[in-house]
């Protein structure tokens, strides 16, 4: 059985892009792409899509809450 890591992910720009290209090559875990902050909703929008995030903000300190 994987273990599973849980991600958040702060900014959504080029770097997160390529960085979550490399935590999805990444075998022996399970990577669930939990929250995105990103200060441009639309931009972390489309990156959350496109790598599976389950929420999208803009607040730093909800992804610091959140389990």
């Amino acid at each position: 059985m994987l273990k599973t890591i849980a991600l958040a992910m702060v900014g959504s720009g080029f770097a997160a892009n390529c960085h979550l290209k490399a935590f999805s090559k990444i075998s022996g875990v399970n990577l669930r792409c939990k929250t995105l902050v990103a200060t441009n909703p639309e931009k972390g929008a489309a990156l959350a899509q496109k790598f599976g995030f389950e929420k999208v903000t803009t607040d730093f300190g909800e992804a610091l809450r959140d389990d």
